[in-house]
């Protein structure tokens, strides 16, 4: 159970809380305190290894904490501690490799969204495990009537630029590649900046439109705006939002679309199952707008370009 060198102090505690899961009883022995979990792994020890029984203890403590976090304990109190049943007993091990070998159970923190392969573990991708860590965490309090604060307040821009095809309305959309779906033109305001100057900003960055080929105007009167709670896509937190709107009149009749712009037409905005194949947008956004917008998406008052044809998407999507 032990090892033969003596562990650097660095890594000694690890070490203690890798022996302290080890030491917790199996789901098919008797429950023990956290203080006879200590005396069992000091007795599992080398006299040479051996740990005092307060650091002892202390790594327990810590190593319970993490598997009552996972919900692998049959109890949670000092009455008693062991795990909760069989796969939690496998999970204790498999856990105890991780801290060994000081490998991260979750990868990918550092990242944006959804990288890689789409189809690649949740382990992976950091932002996808914590949107299902919140997903569940709104469950839950829904559940037991607790809160479920936000983890992230983000406030943003979106900038509407509209076009007309054969009587219908639609919307530019690009492709975002950390949240892996369409969003409308826009993104998040920089600390200390102005809203417009923002939106002005999005609009050159996405669509390479200088500030003086556009006229923008808040489609909601300032300060009013969109508030809505969603789990992030590119982060995965849920995600207080404050959404304000302008609406853009181009200097031009006819956006030269670039590879990931997309017009979506109202319809497809506001469709909450999309055929399969076609990538998703952030429908919940989308009917917010249309319930808050002058007129709604159709009416909503802003100067329209023509659109002449839809072009092809699928190459880009890579689909048949």
């Amino acid at each position: 159970m032990t090892e033969a060198a003596p562990h650097p102090a660095t890594d000694r505690f690890r070490w203690l809380v890798c022996q302290a899961l080890a030491a917790i009883p199996s789901h098919r022995e008797p429950a023990c305190s956290a203080a006879e979990i200590a005396r069992r792994l000091c007795e599992m020890c080398d006299a040479a290894d051996r740990p005092a029984f307060e650091e002892a203890e202390a790594a327990v403590r810590c190593a319970l904490a993490m598997l009552d976090l996972f919900g692998a304990l049959a109890t949670s109190n000092d009455e008693g501690h062991r795990t909760a049943g069989q796969v939690s007993t496998y999970f204790l091990r498999s856990l105890a490799w991780y801290v060994e070998h000081s490998i991260p159970l979750v990868d990918g923190w550092r990242a944006r969204g959804l990288q890689g392969d789409a189809g690649a573990s949740a382990l992976d991708h950091a932002p996808d495990f914590l949107g299902a860590m919140e997903r569940r965490r709104l469950a839950v309090a829904a559940r037991l009537g607790l809160d479920a604060p936000a983890s992230r307040r983000q406030e943003a821009v979106l900038i509407l630029i509209k076009g007309i095809l054969d009587g219908e309305v639609y919307y530019l959309h690009q492709f975002d590649s950390d949240a892996r779906r369409y969003q409308l033109i826009g993104g998040r305001v920089e600390p200390g900046e102005a809203l417009l100057v923002a939106a002005l900003r999005e609009l050159n960055e996405e669509l390479g439109i200088a500030a003086g080929c556009a006229t923008l105007y808040p489609l909601i009167a300032p300060p009013a705006c969109i508030v809505l709670t969603a789990i992030s896509s590119t982060y995965g937190a849920l995600t207080d939002y404050a959404f304000s709107t302008f609406g853009a009149a181009l200097d031009t009749r006819e956006v030269v679309l670039r590879p990931g712009d997309r017009w979506l037409s109202v319809a497809e905005m506001l469709d909450a199952n999309p055929p399969v194949g076609r990538l998703a947008h952030d429908v919940q956004l989308m009917r917010a707008l249309d319930r808050r917008l002058p007129g709604g998406l159709r009416g909503a008052p802003i100067p329209p370009v023509e659109i002449h044809t839809l072009p092809d998407y699928r190459d880009y999507l890579g689909l048949p």
